[in-house]
């Protein structure tokens, strides 16, 4: 799924079961840290986020079984963060299948 949210781009990852949705960010990240695009990379908890080329914050959040993007406006990781907060939130309660 991809939308737009208070100015945030969103795309959220609906996995199989929480395993794969680890798998996944772990691939992710490790993709991130070695590559040159992105900077200030900051990993805490389920938490992932760091800045792309142009100074936009990006903000992955694990919610099993799905991992929430959110790509802010600008340079405004407080929106992102909220932004990806609020998704997750959203998808943890919803009924599991």
């Amino acid at each position: 799924m991809t939308g737009i949210a208070d100015g945030c781009r969103v795309f959220v990852f609906q996995y199989a079961n929480g395993v794969q949705s680890n798998a996944a960010l772990e691939q992710a990240t490790d993709h991130f840290d070695t590559g040159n695009r992105f900077t200030n990379q900051v990993r805490q908890g389920n938490i992932y986020s760091m800045s792309g080329r142009d100074g936009e914050p990006i903000v992955i959040r694990k919610a099993s079984p799905y991992i929430v993007v959110a790509i802010g406006p600008e340079k405004d990781q407080d929106e992102a963060a909220d932004i990806s907060q609020r998704l997750a939130l959203k998808l943890s309660d919803q009924p599991k299948e």
